[in-house]
């Protein structure tokens, strides 16, 4: 269901944003910035098809939760 992928892509944004640079750069073979901006987008797509705007779905509210943390958490590094 697309909750259920909603949240999936909030914790992987999530993750990655917590991330050392050097972890991302051995682990991916990116920067952190081309990997934050791939989740970004994905959890992003993934939110408007689980129409976040209009849903009562926990697990939708959750993810966008967790993507406002995240995404705000980009603009302090």
């Amino acid at each position: 269901p697309s909750s259920v992928q909603a949240i999936t892509f909030a914790v992987m944004f999530s993750g990655v944003v917590s991330m050392d640079d050097s972890i991302i750069w051995r682990d991916f073979g990116v920067s952190k910035d081309s990997l934050i901006d791939n989740f970004k987008l994905g959890t992003e797509t993934a939110l408007g098809r689980a129409n976040f705007l209009r849903t009562t779905k926990v697990e939708t509210l959750q993810a966008f939760v967790m993507y406002l943390v995240s995404a705000s958490l980009c603009f302090l590094e």
